[in-house]
């Protein structure tokens, strides 16, 4: 007797295991509905170089937040008075959240959510529940502090640090009395690099003099 329950104790935990590992459902090419390994390149996008899991928590993992506002989902009516957030992926495809298939959560309600990959026509491609959604890094929650946009060393940095880097490097290297760079200046992070805006001084002098006919035909 207690080697078969040994044995119903193995075969739960091992069924456990193997709906763990597959929480996300495909539609397969004959158009059936199979569990398969969550797959970030259907059910996560890339925001300001961070790889975005849950649409429901900030890009660092630390705060809840509002897709609308956070990462520029949309209200979208799926038909039948059913609403859902919506946003654009890849290939024409979409990316859906929604509450029982039906409503809006609120960031609190995030647990209650699946997320949705649809193509161009409306068909449904892969969908996960959110609260199964596997992390993706050592601090466990399920949003990567990762840029693509830097060598292999600088990845682990969130966007945000790299553009103070950016920023303070060109303060340090590049300012002078013609050429000032801001504490807030705009960073635009790139394959190799990134684009820090900076401010020109353009002495007046330097302005060429308008034509005597500058003030005809007022």
């Amino acid at each position: 007797m207690q080697n078969n329950d040994q044995a119903l104790t193995q075969n739960t935990s091992a069924s456990a295991k193997e709906l763990n590992a597959t929480p996300m459902v495909l539609t397969d090419a004959a158009g059936e509905q199979v569990p398969a390994p969550y797959d970030p390149a259907l059910l996560a996008f890339i925001h300001e170089g961070t790889e975005i899991r849950n649409p429901y928590v900030s890009p660092d993992g630390r705060t809840l937040v509002n897709p609308v506002s956070a990462y520029g989902f949309v209200e979208y009516h799926t038909g039948g008075g059913c609403m859902a957030l919506m946003r654009p992926h890849t290939e024409g495809r979409v990316i859906f959240l929604t509450q029982d298939g039906i409503y809006i959560a609120d960031p609190q309600d995030w647990r209650e959510c699946l997320i949705a990959l649809c193509d161009a026509e409306g068909n449904d491609i892969a969908y996960c529940d959110l609260a199964d959604v596997p992390t993706c890094n050592e601090a466990g929650h399920q949003n990567a502090r990762e840029n693509p946009f830097c060598p292999e060393e600088l990845k682990l940095e969130s966007p945000e640090a790299l553009k103070d880097r950016y920023r303070v490097w060109a303060q340090e290297n590049l300012a002078n009395d013609d050429l000032e760079f801001d504490e807030q200046a705009s960073v635009s992070l790139c394959e190799g690099g990134a684009f820090v805006q900076a401010r020109i001084w353009i002495p007046a002098e330097k302005l060429p003099t308008p034509p005597d006919d500058a003030d005809e035909g007022v």
